[in-house]
């Protein structure tokens, strides 16, 4: 089965997921390792501690083409938060992103 890794607030986990990448507090503690099944206590543990984003794998089911329509929906995004007029900085951060956003949704 192939799987992918994203980014999920805390009230969208759920018991039995697993974690992509070790969880951290605020001061740089590890609250839970990577490749951690999440139980009920845990989630509400990540919620205590205002953890804004936890990263878990995920099931991947779509297909290419569905994959081509999230890429191109984010290219849009970024072509619209990148309008107006830029400069070097402003490209190269352009590029990061896009590279970034990309390798995320395959």
């Amino acid at each position: 089965m192939k799987t992918r890794s994203i980014c999920l607030a805390p009230g969208h986990l759920k018991a039995g997921m697993l974690t992509a990448a070790p969880i951290l507090v605020r001061q740089g503690e590890e609250l839970l390792p990577a490749h951690c099944t999440l139980d009920d206590a845990m989630i509400d543990s990540i919620r205590r501690r205002a953890i804004h984003c936890v990263l878990v794998n995920v099931s991947d089911d779509r297909d290419p083409a569905e994959i081509a329509r999230e890429i191109e929906t984010e290219e849009k995004r970024l072509g619209y938060i990148f309008r107006g007029e830029s400069s070097e900085a402003r490209a190269e951060l352009l590029h990061a992103m896009r590279q970034f956003r990309t390798r995320q949704l395959q």
